[in-house]
């Protein structure tokens, strides 16, 4: 046994496994820093639904009294899919969502304890069983504490560990007792040394498995939910590690007293199955053998983006000390939330076009707000449009847009027509030249319905305060949008900034 190449493999495997959970435990306040700057939905606030941007709260307080009342007619455990495309804020629900359980613990000791488990973290391993019980070793309370170590010694049995050197961070990581693992696999082994009985083996894994469930039985079922295990990430998984991954909370955690809710991307998991499965796969009652619920996270309200928007103008264009934005704010910072508002992209999306923007408005603190508003403001549209219309932003950067096709756009996004006019013009003024380009201006104007088809064109008093005020961005009119284009490109590569 071990010389075989499976068992080489699975010792490979569960080493990686638990040097990934040793890790984990070393730099908790890492990952923690990480996890606050990676989602847009929780940039301020990350665990608490007090500042949520999405209003999610009563969302979460249906779902929760939902899965309490739905709990008492499932079998064994129960499963919730909530589905959300990817960016859209899942994995800040659910910590916003365990932050919420954990405080009001504090005063409710009944209620469920709640554990996030990322399965994308540890897809390289071949069997997810170890993660999730490791995790649920560490952040699962349990009063009685023999029940927790009745767990842990069924675990070590039913995984055959043989790894006795790395006993002290499987221990201390896992709290599965490695040696006295080695030692029951060594003792089977002997057993078997005349003459392999697999049939004895096969009993012996159909027993060890039977204990394993009978010790989560003990230490975690109950009439009413103990834990709320929250599962993220695993449509980023490996196909075969994802379905796994669903097999073993279907054939191994269905305990009465454990509830799971997988936060996924349905349509991405269902390409992922059907590339394991093949195209004929009918994904919608696969995915139901595994997962009796399903809920879609709710879309972005109007008044989320807005928020969202405001709160990313502060985190990451002007952060004092940090960051110093070569724009004036104040004045142009209304419009900006609501031109991102109006394109409706995810909350990482927005984040992401944050990201560019400061990036490539940043400069030394003694050019603080000196950068020309129409410069700015276009550098604020062209990088909205780098993200939310990536086809739109490189024709515009190469020159090869059609002014009426961007304007259509900007209308799309925002409904205000004033002001839907003022970011037309802002484009305009960047993408043509004022003597030679008077005819297509006159006729985008006219044809987006922002000026009248019997009106006179006069290009000084509906162009040039916008012209007049992009100051040295740009060497001619006509190259300004190309230019805040290439700026764009580069600093995004870190290339250049403002200076």
């Amino acid at each position: 046994w071990r010389g075989s190449q499976e068992s080489t493999r699975y010792r490979s495997a569960l080493l990686g496994c638990m040097a990934k959970a040793l890790w984990a435990l070393l730099s908790v306040g890492s990952i923690r820093h990480k996890q606050l700057l990676r989602y847009g939905v929780a940039m301020l606030s990350p665990n608490n639904f007090d500042n949520d941007k999405l209003a999610l709260k009563p969302f979460c307080e249906k779902l929760e009294q939902f899965v309490t009342i739905d709990h008492d007619f499932a079998e064994g455990g129960l499963v919730i899919g909530l589905t959300s495309p990817f960016g859209t804020g899942k994995s800040s629900f659910l910590r916003m969502w365990k932050s919420d359980l954990d405080r009001r613990r504090i005063v409710q000791e009944s209620l469920p304890q709640a554990v996030i488990l990322n399965a994308w973290e540890l897809d390289y391993c071949d069997d997810p069983l170890f993660a999730i019980l490791a995790k649920l070793a560490q952040a699962v309370p349990v009063t009685d504490q023999s029940k927790m170590t009745a767990v842990r010694e069924a675990a070590s049995d039913f995984g055959y560990f043989t790894l006795s050197l790395a006993n002290d961070f499987a221990s201390k990581a896992t709290g599965l007792d490695a040696i006295k693992a080695g030692e029951y696999a060594k003792k089977k082994k002997q057993e078997r040394a005349a003459k392999p009985d697999f049939l004895k083996m096969y009993e012996d894994r159909a027993d060890a498995f039977d204990r394993l469930k009978t010790a989560l039985r003990d230490a975690f079922g109950g009439d009413s939910p103990s834990a709320f295990i929250f599962v993220d990430e695993l449509d980023r998984c490996r196909p075969d590690y994802a379905v796994s991954y669903l097999e073993t909370i279907k054939h191994v955690f269905d305990i009465h007293g454990l509830v799971f809710v997988l936060a996924i991307d349905y349509s991405h998991l269902e390409s992922s199955s059907k590339s394991l499965f093949g195209a004929g796969l009918v994904f919608p009652e696969y995915f139901r053998k595994f997962v009796q619920r399903t809920f879609e996270l709710p879309k972005i309200e109007e008044i989320g983006y807005q928020k969202l928007a405001e709160a990313c103008v502060d985190h990451f264009l002007d952060i004092i000390g940090k960051r110093s934005c070569a724009m004036e704010i104040k004045g142009i910072a209304a419009r900006s939330k609501e031109l991102i508002a109006g394109f409706k992209m995810t909350p990482r999306q927005i984040q992401e076009v944050f990201r560019i923007i400061g990036h490539a408005l940043s400069g030394p603190e003694e050019k603080r707000g000196k950068l020309a508003w129409s410069a700015g403001a276009a550098t604020i549209l062209m990088g909205v449009l780098k993200i939310a219309s990536p086809n739109l932003y490189k024709s515009i950067g190469l020159g090869s847009r059609e002014h009426a096709t961007v304007g259509r756009e900007i209308q799309k996004a925002v409904q205000e027509h004033h002001h839907a006019y003022w970011w037309f013009r802002i484009y305009l003024s960047g993408a043509l030249g004022r003597q030679s380009s008077n005819d297509e201006a006159e006729k985008a104007l006219k044809e987006l319905g922002f000026l009248k088809a019997n009106a006179i064109f006069d290009d000084q008093e509906l162009l040039g305060e916008f012209d007049r005020n992009w100051g040295w961005f740009g060497h001619t009119e006509s190259t300004r949008l190309k230019a805040v284009y290439n700026f764009i490109e580069t600093a995004t590569r870190l290339e250049i900034s403002i200076n």
